[in-house]
């Protein structure tokens, strides 16, 4: 090697029979100088075996006598299945025999091996490069897969250290990841098959954990995976595979993943997932996300059946059923727009205020998979209309005015005016007054599509004595409509 032994052993001999131990110090190129970067102790009998300061556990056993002997070698294993025979080098080539020494469970006696002159093993130096094929075992490491069934595991210590198995996996291909101490391990295309043992082989923890991995399913209504839709989550973005998964790599948060967003597959809905926490390391599985065929329903919104009237809520309602499915406005143009409409029958209708009619009350419309349909369109007028009539006495207009009321049927008023006082303003009857004018005409602006009982009272004064005599009468009117109603006496 490169790096130099330290005097842990006298002048760089190994006794035999005797128990000892090698370090490497560094020398301040890669690491601090003098750090010590791995250490190997050994000897016979009980543990721990070797110096202190040079042993990792328990120091490796020696079980030849009186010791290590000439031309025998101690070893570190390539994988914590190896043994002397597979690390060796010569009789024959040992299957482990070329692959990196670097398993390493901080133990030695079960890290390293012991060569006999038999299955000796040839030393080795600087220009001799074989690439590892393991490390220290992630023992407690966690070990998700994202087929949506099976449960974490975890890498234990025994049988052998760093080992993990996964259970009651769906069959397919799914991306396995593996997380411990800020390290993580992703593989997108692990295959499972049926009834079968899958094998990974090695696994590196070789990158940085900086987030987590969001994994979930898109069905349709009856439960089966969508192809080819979109995903959203904070600017990350995927499309669903053959079986309706997806997978997003996202920083440490808290998450809404949006499945068809702004209706990017016009032939379904728009569906989503709140709430979804991203923790370092792991997967985080989403409940499914259903989506339902659905299409596009628009109109348009007038004052007068050609000019755009922009601004007026609308909503949409099943039909039959009632239930709210979606809510909108229309634009500048007067155009109105549901792009997230599952496949069905619906009523569209405006939120009209006080004093405004539409015509028709609403329009129906069913939703085709993947079509826009135009539902109509609806006209927004002033809901009052004009009541309206002359007054006169013996066949001339009365000049001097006539009190008018009017009210909703089937409210009426007795022969008298009404008192105007708290109990009259916090009823439910509204109440239209108005007085006649000097050319004995009068008009009342009421609230069209209704029949009103309408009364009419006239007073004079004979010989000092005032009279009032009173007429009604009955009119209906429509919303921006206009009805006539004349008194005489």
């Amino acid at each position: 090697s490169d790096n130099t032994l330290t005097q842990i052993v006298p002048v760089n001999k190994i006794p035999t029979g005797e128990s000892g131990g090698v370090g490497i110090v560094s020398l301040g190129i890669y690491e601090s100088n003098d750090k010590l970067i791995d250490v190997v102790g050994w000897g016979q009998g009980a543990a721990p075996r070797g110096p202190e300061e040079a042993r990792e556990g328990d120091g490796l056993q020696i079980v030849s006598s009186p010791g290590i002997g000439p031309e025998e070698t101690i070893e570190r294993m390539a994988y914590s299945t190896s043994t002397a025979l597979t690390m060796a080098s010569i009789p024959a080539l040992g299957e482990h025999a070329l692959k990196g020494n670097a398993f390493d469970s901080n133990n030695n006696a079960v890290d390293w091996v012991h060569h006999t002159d038999v299955e000796s093993d040839i030393p080795h130096n600087s220009f001799d490069v074989e690439d590892p094929q393991s490390g220290t075992p992630a023992v407690g490491a966690l070990v998700f897969i994202d087929d949506g069934l099976s449960a974490s595991a975890m890498a234990l210590s025994a049988p052998i250290p760093g080992t993990f198995t996964v259970t009651n996996i769906a069959t397919g291909t799914w991306t396995v990841l593996a997380s411990s101490n800020g390290w993580v391990y992703m593989n997108e295309n692990a295959f499972v098959a049926p009834d079968t043992e899958t094998m990974l082989g090695p696994i590196f923890l070789s990158s940085p954990a900086i987030g987590g991995l969001v994994t979930g399913r898109v069905v349709d209504s009856g439960g089966i995976g969508i192809y080819d839709i979109l995903l959203e989550a904070s600017g990350e973005t995927d499309f669903t595979d053959a079986n309706g998964y997806f997978r997003f790599q996202l920083g440490v948060g808290t998450y809404t993943v949006v499945a068809n967003p702004n209706n990017y597959n016009s032939s379904y809905t728009i569906g989503e997932a709140t709430g979804i926490i991203v923790q370092t390391g792991q997967i985080t599985h989403t409940p499914d996300i259903t989506l339902f065929e659905g299409g596009i329903v628009k109109g348009f919104v007038t004052t007068n059946g050609t000019d755009p009237l922009p601004w007026i809520p609308m909503i949409a309602v099943t039909d039959p059923g009632g239930d709210e499915v979606g809510s909108t406005v229309s634009d500048l143009m007067g155009n109105f727009s549901f792009p997230n409409l599952p496949v069905g029958t619906y009523l569209f209708s405006p939120q009209v205020e006080v004093g405004e009619s539409a015509t028709p009350a609403s329009l129906s419309a069913t939703t085709v998979s993947g079509l826009t349909v135009f539902a109509g369109t609806i006209t927004v007028s002033s809901a009052f209309g004009t009541l309206r009539g002359a007054v006169s006495a013996t066949n001339k207009p009365i000049t001097t005015g006539v009190l008018i009321c009017a009210v909703p049927q089937p409210a009426i008023i007795g022969s008298e005016p009404p008192l105007i006082d708290n109990t009259l303003r916090s009823g439910t009857t509204y109440y239209y007054m108005a007085s006649s004018n000097a050319d004995g005409g009068y008009s009342i602006n009421l609230r069209g599509g209704m029949t009103y009982n309408v009364y009419a009272w006239y007073s004079t004064i004979t010989n000092g004595v005032p009279h009032t005599v009173n007429q009604t009468g009955v009119a209906a009117l429509t919303a921006g409509g206009t009805a006539t109603l004349d008194f005489s006496w």
